[in-house]
């Protein structure tokens, strides 16, 4: 079996960052020493279980069934030789004979996580934990692992459990930075990306990419800028940096270096829907809301009922006093994203001008009674209509 590298106190993170010198924590992978050890510690266990309660039985070698933990050594030798599906097999033979064995699981964990089958590796190392719950390397093991099929809530969980045991790993504290930016968490991203930089004296390049976008997420455009552009100058073909680099000159009104940027990210994200609303967004602000309504019409190709592409199409249909159509994208907007409050300030304003003022309110109430913003102009409809109409304030 190739030897795999040990998992560092600062090794790169899951996006390529460069390799640096540590001080060895927790193996993330078998080496042949460690399946040594796995096999004497197993050895001295079976040769107690069997001292203890098998002294009556003296039957020769030849005629004793197969045990547990020699299906457990057999999968080992197979692990070794890079054998993985008979390495199951016998894991699979051993876990049948001794089904509470925490260990049989976590080597099962690792060889479905050789094989490329992250589901099946994430069943196998929670069943681990089931017999063994304090257990820092399959912490570790299910965080990356949680990572990689996009689940960051649990990823999170797991990183955050094996950082408390490893409050030094600043290859942990990386992860966890870039698990609670995926989350939404920024003032915790950022937490453990400052942990990150405070431990280490030479930051591995994605501490700049996840730092720029939680920037980004924060509202903190400037500093988002500076900390991408540095990051692309060095990783130039990034599609998720270019894309949020873009974004964040847009924020900060740079319209025509967004585009530069979200073109250059779209060229490897064909399928990113947002990269069309901004793109579309970039040709209303210059007046061609003809080329706008094809870049929308083109991401919901790819997302037919994508909220935002939605909204945009219904705001900008009711400003060109096509209502009719902004009633199609917002009451399909609703249909599908019935939470999605936005919508339903102009959807207030269609039933207004319809003149279904009780509607028109009712939805004017959704909206504010879930928006952070005050709006002005809606609020004055609100007493307008009740004015008006003679009617109470629900």
């Amino acid at each position: 079996m190739p030897n795999a590298p040990l998992l560092t106190s600062d090794s790169p993170g899951q996006n390529g960052g460069e390799m640096q010198q540590g001080n060895p924590i927790y193996p993330n992978t078998l080496t042949p020493e460690r399946i040594v050890n796995l096999k004497i510690i197993f050895l001295i266990f079976s040769v107690g279980f069997i001292a203890c309660s098998g002294r009556q039985a003296t039957t020769t070698t030849s005629t004793q069934p197969k045990s547990a933990f020699s299906f457990y050594y057999d999968a080992l030798a197979e692990v070794e030789a890079g054998q993985f599906e008979n390495a199951l097999a016998n894991l699979d033979s051993a876990i049948v004979r001794r089904p509470g064995v925490a260990n049989f699981y976590q080597v099962k964990g690792w060889v479905f996580t050789q094989l490329g089958q992250a589901d099946s590796a994430i069943a196998a190392y929670q069943k681990c934990l089931s017999y063994k719950s304090h257990y820092p390397e399959v912490w570790i093991s299910l965080g990356k692992l949680y990572m990689e099929v996009k689940d960051y809530e649990n990823a999170a969980l797991y990183l955050r459990k094996a950082v408390q045991e490893i409050p030094d790993s600043t290859h942990l504290q990386l992860l966890l930075g870039e698990s609670y930016f995926q989350t939404g968490k920024y003032h915790l991203a950022i937490d453990f990306l400052n942990a990150y930089k405070k431990s280490t004296h030479s930051p591995v390049m994605d501490y700049w990419k996840w730092l720029g976008m939680t920037e980004y997420g924060m509202g903190k455009y400037d500093s988002a800028i500076k900390n991408l552009e540095y990051y692309v100058s060095v990783r130039k073909d990034d599609p998720v940096a270019l894309k949020y680099l873009g974004l964040a000159k847009f924020a900060d009104k740079k319209y025509d270096e967004a585009i530069s940027y979200l073109n250059q990210a779209g060229e490897y994200l064909p399928d990113d829907t947002e990269i069309y609303l901004y793109r579309a967004r970039y040709f209303v602000n210059v007046n061609k809301p003809a080329i706008a309504r094809e870049q929308l019409m083109v991401g919901l190709q790819h997302d037919s009922t994508n909220a935002e592409l939605l909204l945009q199409l219904g705001v900008m249909a009711y400003e060109d006093e096509q209502y009719e159509t902004s009633k199609e994208y917002l009451h399909k907007l609703i249909r599908y994203h019935p939470q999605f409050w936005k919508a339903y300030r102009y959807l207030g304003f269609l039933e207004e001008r319809d003149q279904h003022p009780v509607q028109a309110y009712q939805y004017y109430k959704l909206y504010l009674d879930h928006s952070y913003e005050n709006d002005p102009e809606v609020s004055q409809r609100m007493e307008k209509i009740l004015q008006e109409n003679n009617m109470d304030a629900p």
